[in-house]
């Protein structure tokens, strides 16, 4: 898949992470890129079981939805996660995504292998994370953390994030224009590479 993945993590739909996702797509079909939008919830995977078989055979011994997802998040140029944030972190369900993304890291790390072979591709490959959450301090740095290792295993450079307190109420991203044009305007800044 050539274009942009575009990943939303909210167990809610209709949320303030799928306005987010919504914008960015809509933003990025204006600048002629394809998208694609994975909605974790309508996915039904399980957690990483910690097996280890895939730091053998680099692949996943859990057949479910997210097998086709991982060719996915391979081909594409551009990756954006738009989650919500809890306690201060990635919640559960895109933890859990990126926890069953260890086959990555087991190709990577143990066999010691390209996880992206076309090193045009790996030279384009960027990542963004779009996070809401309250106003307390400090409230997103934990999610930046994972969000950056994530980044770095999967090949991709990490662009930066675009954070918003006071984003809990379904619409609060959609009830502030400065927050619309804000997303607007990162992801153009994020598309020019």
């Amino acid at each position: 898949m050539a274009g942009a993945l575009l990943i939303a993590g909210s167990p809610r739909r209709g949320g303030n992470s799928d306005a987010m996702a919504a914008i960015a797509g809509r933003t990025l079909v204006q600048a002629g890129i394809a998208v694609k939008t994975i909605y974790l919830r309508d996915l039904a995977f399980s957690p990483c079981q910690a097996c280890g078989a895939c730091a053998q055979s680099g692949r996943c011994a859990l057949a479910d939805d997210l097998t086709p997802v991982s060719a996915e998040l391979l081909a594409a140029e551009m990756l954006i996660l738009a989650a919500p944030i809890y306690f201060q972190n990635l919640g559960a369900l895109v933890k859990a995504f990126i926890d069953r993304c260890q086959p990555f890291w087991s190709v990577k790390y143990i066999q010691k292998r390209r996880l992206i072979t076309d090193p045009d591709l790996r030279r384009r490959r960027l990542y963004a994370l779009l996070c809401g959450g309250t106003d307390y301090p400090d409230m997103f740095d934990c999610a930046v953390k994972s969000i950056k290792l994530f980044a770095l295993m999967l090949e991709a450079e990490y662009r930066g994030g675009m954070f918003f307190a006071r984003v809990d109420a379904p619409g609060d991203i959609e009830k502030d224009p400065a927050k619309v044009a804000a997303i607007e305007s990162g992801i153009r800044e994020f598309c020019r590479g």
